[in-house]
């Protein structure tokens, strides 16, 4: 803009000088055709050379002054339309500049507005994909949690099962020696009770104990040799035998090892040959008992 205005400057400047040498020419033409002139002419002749001289510095300095003030005229003017441009240039420039502005306040309210949507819309995209992320590893972390702790706790049930195992077959081997020794004091308290009965002179109470220590003895597979012999003592010491000792016997010949085969038919030959009895109650008095005896 400023360059518009320097160019119109100038060329309104060009257009004062053409005038101003316009009119000084016109100026000289007009004092060559003036009687002043047509004096100076026709006397000229007669005037010495300073006079002419003088006449001629006079004219001079006349139309410089006339030129001087027609310039300063001018410039004024220049000045002045000048002044008047950039005045108005520099309202419009106001006027405009304050528009553009507002244009571009406007135009970066709607940049920020749409920019601010943006970022709100990327922020929520943004906060959707993290929630999706953390979720997914959310999930992932419970799976793998839940992985490890069902592996630790297979592992915990096959140690239990397997501490089970080892703690079964313990009691199951206390429980065996605790059999084993219950059966022995068994044993031995049938075969104690055996000899008090035979000390006191029952033979047949002392048979019946001998008897159940030997079939222990066979349930435990525990050698009955010894066994076998005191059956044999009390039976040749006896004259009858009771009817379930009877029985008893016949069961314990069935299981008697083939290493004593001999001593079981001795036994065998023993009791076989011998009255069986039993008791019964007595009709005629309820409280006591009568000996009869069992046909073989």
């Amino acid at each position: 803009m400023f360059k518009k205005i320097l160019i119109a400057s100038s060329f309104i400047v060009l257009i004062v000088m053409g005038s101003l040498e316009a009119e000084a020419v016109n100026s000289t033409k007009a004092n060559a055709k003036s009687p002043i002139a047509n004096n100076v002419q026709s006397s000229i002749h007669a005037m010495t050379e300073s006079k002419a001289y003088e006449l001629l510095y006079n004219n001079s300095k006349e139309s410089n002054d006339r030129l001087m003030s027609t310039t300063q005229w001018a410039c004024g003017f220049v000045a002045g339309f000048i002044l008047l441009v950039l005045g108005t240039q520099i309202f419009f420039n106001y006027r405009i500049g304050k528009q553009e502005i507002d244009n571009i306040k406007n135009e970066l309210e709607k940049r920020l507005t749409a920019d601010k949507s943006n970022l709100l819309e990327n922020i929520n995209k943004a906060n959707k994909e993290n929630e999706r992320i953390v979720q997914q590893l959310s999930e992932k972390a419970k799976s793998d949690l839940k992985e490890i702790i069902d592996s630790r706790f297979t592992e915990k049930i096959k140690l239990l099962e397997t501490e089970k195992e080892i703690y079964k077959k313990d009691i199951e081997l206390i429980e065996s020696r605790i059999s084993t020794k219950i059966s022995n004091l068994a044993i031995d308290l049938e075969g104690v009770q055996g000899h008090v009965w035979n000390l006191r002179g029952v033979k047949s109470n002392a048979i019946t104990r001998f008897i159940d220590k030997a079939l222990l003895q066979i349930k435990e597979k525990i050698d009955v040799k010894y066994t076998l012999k005191e059956i044999h003592e009390t039976l040749e010491n006896l004259s009858e035998i009771h009817e379930s000792d009877f029985h008893s016997l016949e069961d314990l010949m069935k299981n008697i090892p083939e290493k004593y085969d001999a001593l079981r038919k001795s036994i065998d030959f023993l009791f076989k040959k011998m009255p069986i009895y039993k008791f019964v109650d007595d009709p005629k008095n309820p409280e006591n008992s009568l000996k009869t005896y069992v046909k073989k």
